[in-house]
């Protein structure tokens, strides 16, 4: 670029506002690394004022950001080498705070071509980044879910072909015989379904989640352990499972995908016989899994990392396994950490969200129902589990009281004769949590949509409360 520095309206002042209408950051620097220029994009992008900038140097002792320090090395490495570099990059920070800011940065020359100074052009590229990577994992899960498809399709024709002739046999078998065929059929049905689990946790969708899910996890820890153990000789599975119920927002079969790629993970790591201990405790909200081995522990510095796809330590491991748990533990807003025992074993530990009829306490039910002997029972039993209760005998009615405000979950019959459930979503606002009660079947498929669930009748008193329980903390993000 040239100025005509002659001109009577070309003035400091003119290039300080031309710099300042720069969309990408520029900071200059003489040949002691002074700094001598930083436009208004620099500012922002350094999270530095311009009177902090100005007349600093790059080694200068006095607290300066993360991005600050970041481009000063760029800048440093420059004058004490001349030279041009483009399409750089550099991260400023660690973790979820770090910001990734691309450069190019060149010495500035006099007339003879002395260097006297250098210049550094950048911006944040962090958003542009994250979007890459967001694009990156939705083409990887693609990918792996391809996989996954193919492989799924060529183990259950094998499996569904075990089943028949097994349910063949038990036809003609003796006595002694039934044992290790019911055995067999249910191990096969217990393959078919971690199958089915894995095809659905793949699924670009698994973490969202549109379904009333609610199981109790201790249950399922419990009955997992109680079937697996004797199939693991090398290892003594010890077991502390608090009294529950240790209600959790996902449904039984992701559940069982974790405890079973836990403890499956947990096995193959011990080469030599030893314990491995599984906890399970409720309190304050959170419900706490923890899988303890004995094994050589998470060799990774950054054990995070096995949490990616493939990405395995293992010889014969496929690097899924924990990329399976975290999908499932993220649907539900929970957290999962890995890390090493005092005695060098590895330790996974799953934090979820608690749900209880405690959290309907003080909160306002609008149940609409058409017959109100049902209707009665519904309000009396949400009156139990301390909520208040306002009633409606159709859809009508209960449009008024949704247009008055300040109810927290709506309960309708699906089919009522003055305006149904169906309706009533119509009306409702977007974020109200809607439980869909009905006796048929079909109903069922109105309930993908996310905050509004069904519960076919009849249906048991905690059932109930927990199905409202769930669609309130769905409503919760």
């Amino acid at each position: 670029m040239t100025i005509d520095l002659a001109h009577p309206s070309v003035s400091l002042e003119m290039l300080s506002r031309l710099l300042d209408q720069v969309t990408s950051a520029l900071m200059v620097v003489d040949g002691t690394g002074r700094v001598i220029v930083v436009n208004t994009e620099a500012q922002a992008t350094l999270n530095m004022p311009a009177d902090e900038c100005i007349g600093s140097t790059l080694d200068d002792d006095a607290e300066r950001t993360l991005e600050f320090r970041a481009i000063a090395r760029a800048l440093a490495a420059c004058l004490d080498a001349p030279r041009t570099a483009r399409r750089q990059t550099v991260t400023a920070g660690t973790g979820v705070e770090a910001r990734t800011i691309g450069y190019a940065v060149a010495p500035l020359l006099d007339q003879n071509g002395t260097p006297e100074g250098a210049t550094v052009v950048f911006t944040d590229l962090t958003e542009i980044q994250a979007r890459k990577e967001k694009q990156t994992e939705i083409e990887r899960f693609a990918q792996v879910g391809r996989v996954a498809s193919w492989m799924a399709h060529e183990v259950k024709n094998p499996l569904a072909t075990i089943q028949m002739y097994a349910q063949l046999c038990s036809r003609t078998a003796g006595t002694e015989q039934q044992e290790p065929l019911r055995i067999i059929k249910e191990q096969v049905t217990l393959a078919q379904t971690r199958i089915s689990d894995m095809l659905r946790s793949l699924s670009l969708q698994a973490t969202e989640t549109r379904k009333l899910a609610v199981t109790d996890l201790g249950l399922v820890v419990h009955d997992y352990l109680e079937r697996e153990a004797p199939g693991l000789p090398h290892i003594a599975i010890k077991s502390e499972l608090s009294p529950g119920p240790h209600n959790v927002p996902i449904v039984s079969d992701d559940a069982l995908s974790i405890i079973a790629n836990l403890v499956t993970n947990a096995s193959e790591a011990m080469d030599s016989p030893g314990p491995l201990t599984v906890r399970l405790h409720s309190e304050h909200g959170t419900t706490t899994l923890e899988v303890e081995d004995w094994g050589p522990g998470f060799p990774d510095d950054d054990p995070q990392r096995l949490l990616q796809p493939f990405f395995t330590t293992k010889k014969r491991g496929t690097g899924l396994g924990l990329w399976v748990v975290q999908r499932i533990v993220d649907s539900a807003r929970g957290r999962l950490s890995l890390g090493n025992t005092e005695s060098g074993g590895a330790r996974v530990t799953i934090a979820l969200p608690t749900l209880g009829l405690q959290d309907l306490a003080g909160k306002r039910v609008l149940v609409v129902d058409d017959d109100p002997n049902l209707r009665r029972i519904l309000c009396r039993q949400l009156n139990l589990f301390e909520a208040e209760t306002l009633e409606a005998s159709g859809g009508l009615e209960a449009a008024d009281l949704l247009d008055a405000g300040d109810i927290d979950v709506v309960v309708t019959d699906i089919n009522m004769p003055a305006g149904g459930g169906y309706s009533l979503l119509e009306r409702a606002p977007e974020r109200l949590p809607v439980l869909l009660i009905s006796g048929v079947v079909e109903a069922e498929t109105i309930a993908h949509r996310k905050g509004v669930a069904f519960l076919m009748k009849p249906f048991a008193a905690e059932e109930f409360g927990l199905a409202l329980s769930y669609l309130m903390w769905e409503a919760t993000v």
